[in-house]
């Protein structure tokens, strides 16, 4: 997991600073309880090889951790950036626009 977006989600107090997102850190609480107390989740940094070929790559603004990854085999690279579009007849057309889930609208439309 992205360390400032573990920073970030896990931390109580940003609910109450982010109450449009509470839904969020609910959730993030509820899905992540079991592997953290297994021991299971590992923070990584942006721009860490996170296996040989795969790169985190700083993106936030979506959230304050979101991560493109790059994925690098045999010459050939792919990036991948999850859930950075939601509503692709919009954005594609007009990269600024941001949606009511970006913690940052103005770094996630950057």
């Amino acid at each position: 997991m992205q360390e400032r977006d573990a920073a970030f989600w896990l931390n109580a107090g940003n609910a109450t600073a982010y109450p449009q997102h509470g839904h969020a850190f609910a959730q993030a609480k509820l899905d992540l309880a079991p592997y953290l107390k297994a021991g299971r989740v590992r923070r990584f940094s942006n721009d860490e090889e996170l296996m040989p070929g795969v790169r985190a790559i700083a993106a936030p603004g979506h959230t304050p951790g979101h991560s493109f990854y790059a994925v690098e085999s045999e010459g050939h690279k792919l990036l991948l950036w999850g859930d950075l579009i939601h509503a692709k007849d919009a954005q594609f057309h007009s990269p600024a626009i941001a949606i009511q889930f970006d913690v940052d609208e103005t770094a996630a439309a950057a």
